[in-house]
């Protein structure tokens, strides 16, 4: 034992201990050291790496991360080119039913106007064919009138026929529409789902490769300090 009197100036090389004792530094996973890059006293700052340890499984699981990365970011590529070929067809699709709507509309007044004409003009050539057989209307007039007001009847079935048609065209783009909207909300869903499911477990395995490198597992210092004895078993 050494008696030190007080006051009395001493000088020599020693580390303090903490009276409580000191912090033991612990791998979190199994493994084989590689290198140790400290020795016992040196003075180390928190993050310093004290040792790097080699693991399996921790290299399996670093793949697996890298896969679910890889597959996340296909995912989200996916996502967007599918969403920008939905908002491509939808502006299409709205384009096209303006352009039917328009032509519905134009249809109809067609449809009416000619129908009026039909009429007149059929009830002209009625009364032309009946003029005609007491002699007050040359037959050629008559003959005529009847030609234009069945060419008119037929106009009026062709613009009928074109007005359902586009009728017909509407109802089918709408449900063509509701399909695509369903088939892309599906797609989004499932997609979306994945992405979730993959940043999940990104980010657990991110959590258990904390410290991991290139030349394996860092065990790091978590505060600043001295190294009192290094033991590995």
């Amino acid at each position: 034992a050494v008696a030190v009197h007080v006051p009395e100036t001493v000088s020599g090389r020693f580390t303090l201990v903490p009276q409580q004792g000191a912090d033991p530094v612990r791998a979190l996973k199994e493994g084989v050291v590689s290198e140790v890059r400290v020795r016992e006293g040196d003075p180390v700052t928190t993050g310093a790496v004290l040792m790097m340890i080699n693991s399996a499984p921790l290299s399996d699981r670093s793949s697996e991360l890298r896969t679910l990365e890889a597959q996340r970011r296909t995912d989200q590529e996916r996502l967007r080119i599918a969403a920008s070929q939905y908002d491509t067809r939808r502006r299409s699709d709205e384009a096209e039913d303006q352009r039917l709507r328009a032509r519905l509309r134009f249809l109809e007044h067609l449809v009416d106007s000619k129908q009026h004409r039909a009429e007149q003009t059929r009830q002209l050539a009625d009364s032309a064919l009946v003029a005609m057989r007491d002699g007050s209307v040359a037959r050629l007039d008559a003959t005529r009138l009847d030609i234009e007001a069945s060419t008119l009847a037929e106009d009026v079935q062709i613009a009928t026929n074109d007005r359902e048609d586009a009728r017909a065209a509407i109802v089918r783009l709408a449900r063509d529409m509701e399909a695509r909207d369903l088939e892309y909300r599906e797609i989004r869903r499932g997609l979306q789902e994945n992405i979730e499911t993959a940043e999940i477990r990104i980010s657990a395995l991110q959590r258990d490769l904390v410290n991991l490198t290139d030349e394996g597992l860092a065990v790091v210092a978590p505060c600043d300090g001295s190294v009192l004895r290094l033991r590995v078993g």
